[in-house]
């Protein structure tokens, strides 16, 4: 019942899904569908563009950043992560869908197959080229060609549009769809779903989704690497309300950077009058975060994820942040610090890093541990001691079992550690990550 109740959410995706192949294979016998070559690729083209269409619509759905997927879809790292998914295999399968449909004429007739791509069977399927074409050159930038992140994301809005296209090629031709009122019923519903949460997000989020003001207070430089910014509430009856280990997404009215916004850890507890984020240098907008000038206004949305100590079933946990991944586990450190009801809670932190001198916390790490006896820091160095791996957190922290594991950090860190810990017993609904990544 545990495990329906964290994954009822994404079994009602799923069902969601294959509700149109469920529709489709009523319609008619599958002998009849599957008779011979030509039929067989009919079919298969039918199957692949109505599972891929339903895919697309949920995957601009879950891209709405909803509240009630964060709460519901265990967390917005996940729906993401799966937003990603359901992309890439909608994308697919909407390719496969010309390609089977194709393959039924070049069986008799090159003619005729080239005839069909050419659009000369008529004007929905043209729309249905444009939006395959669409679909192919915007993968190619997002896969093949390195764009600035704020291009990438205005390319990305054209997801839609071509979205639309297909929707019209798929209601307009001569198909399943236009044949059965249940079918072309559930698809239109879906796909106007798809496309009022592609609008809401892309055009109308900046005036809808509430956001909090905030006010740059300090920009502190702990390295060359990375800085720690604070900001203040513009006004202080209006402050956000978030649990530890939650993130945010935040743009800065600053020159120096561009006004996109980004996701960014809680680096303060909950209880604290300021708001704190670590932010580490990756990439040309991180980089300039350390030039942002005091007093600059912030304009931050959310909390957002289900990524907090005290949602999961044990109160003895082992926490493994990897590099910056440390910022949600400081701010759950600190709320741990800070609320006396949560002494019963045998919290065991790894901070791994690769050189001693990335450990940008630790001492902040180490005074928590001072106040909470039950709260051990252990810092693992990879150029010292070698890559971390579960059979040493296993011996640390004496045993495994009966205890929650929360990781977060670069995702091959965090590929490699849950199959570890998954071979030495433990069942993957204790095993929890943050995976947040655009």
């Amino acid at each position: 019942m545990k495990f329906l109740k964290i994954h009822l959410g994404w079994i009602i995706i799923i069902i969601l899904i294959i509700i149109p192949a469920i529709i489709w294979l009523l319609m008619m016998p599958l002998s009849l569908r599957f008779d011979g070559f030509v039929d067989d690729m009919i079919s298969l083209g039918q199957l692949s563009g109505l599972l891929g269409t339903a895919m697309f619509a949920l995957a601009l759905i879950l891209g709405a950043r909803l509240k009630f997927f964060d709460k519901y879809l265990t967390g917005l790292s996940r729906v993401y992560v799966n937003h990603h998914r359901l992309g890439a295999t909608a994308f697919s399968l909407l390719l496969f869908h010309p390609l089977f449909l194709t393959m039924r004429y070049v069986s008799f007739s090159l003619t005729s197959a080239a005839q069909f791509w050419l659009g000369s069977t008529g004007w929905s399927v043209v729309l249905g080229e444009l939006s395959l074409f669409g679909l192919i050159l915007l993968l190619v930038l997002t896969f093949f060609i390195k764009l600035h992140y704020n291009v990438w994301k205005n390319t990305h809005k054209y997801l839609g549009l071509a979205f639309f296209l297909g929707a019209l090629h798929m209601f307009f031709i001569e198909s399943d769809v236009s044949r059965n009122f249940y079918l072309r019923f559930y698809m239109l519903t879906l796909v106007a779903m798809g496309i009022i949460a592609y609008v809401f997000q892309t055009f109308l989020g900046k005036w809808l989704v509430k956001r909090y003001l905030y006010i740059v207070k300090e920009v502190k430089s702990i390295s060359s690497e990375a800085v720690e910014i604070t900001l203040s509430p513009f006004d202080l009856q209006k402050k956000i309300v978030y649990a530890p280990g939650q993130f945010v997404f935040i743009n800065f009215n600053d020159r120096t950077v561009s006004v996109e916004q980004h996701p960014f850890s809680f680096l303060s507890a909950p209880q604290e009058n300021t708001i704190k984020f670590g932010i580490k240098n990756l990439g040309d907008y991180t980089n300039k975060m350390k030039d942002i000038t005091s007093g600059t206004l912030a304009k931050i949305e959310g909390p957002y994820g289900q990524f907090t100590y005290y949602n999961f079933s044990h109160k003895k946990q082992i926490w493994i942040a990897g590099g910056i991944g440390i910022t949600p586990f400081i701010s759950m450190a600190k709320d741990l610090a800070l609320q006396a009801s949560r002494s019963e809670y045998i919290i065991d932190l790894y901070y791994c890093v690769r050189q001693p001198e990335e450990l940008f916390w630790l001492n902040e790490l180490l005074n928590v541990s001072q106040k909470c006896q039950n709260f051990h820091v252990y810092d693992y160095c990879s150029t010292v001691k070698g890559q971390i791996n579960a059979k040493i957190i296993n011996e640390q922290s004496g045993g495994l079992l009966d205890k929650d594991i929360l990781f977060c950090g670069p995702s091959g860190m965090m590929k490699s550690l849950r199959e570890q810990f998954k071979q030495l017993g433990v069942s993957s609904r204790f095993i929890h990550s943050d995976e947040f990544s655009l």
